[in-house]
């Protein structure tokens, strides 16, 4: 993956009853670990730090009446995300 990359995919859900679902949300996090050693006076030391580089979410399906219980069966909902130019490469 590359910053401008369009990312795809589908969340299946799958009711065996009646649910009262409001909304689905797809939560996106792209992190990477730095890892750096540090030397003072012989001993060494390293040391570790986690930077989060993207933290997005988007909503799949949001419910239009939220007093009625989605049915049985199985849902597909298809999204499409676009990576930020801005992100490591």
């Amino acid at each position: 993956m590359v910053p401008g990359d369009l990312i795809t995919g589908h969340v299946l859900l799958m009711l065996t009853k009646p649910a009262p679902i409001e909304k689905i949300t797809l939560n996106l996090r792209g992190l990477y670990i730095v890892a750096y050693e540090t030397r003072i006076e012989g001993e060494s030391t390293t040391s570790t730090e986690q930077i989060t580089f993207l933290d997005a979410s988007l909503t799949v399906y949001k419910c239009d009446n939220p007093d009625v219980d989605m049915d049985t069966g199985l849902y597909r909902y298809d999204f499409r995300f676009k990576l930020p130019l801005n992100i490591p490469g």
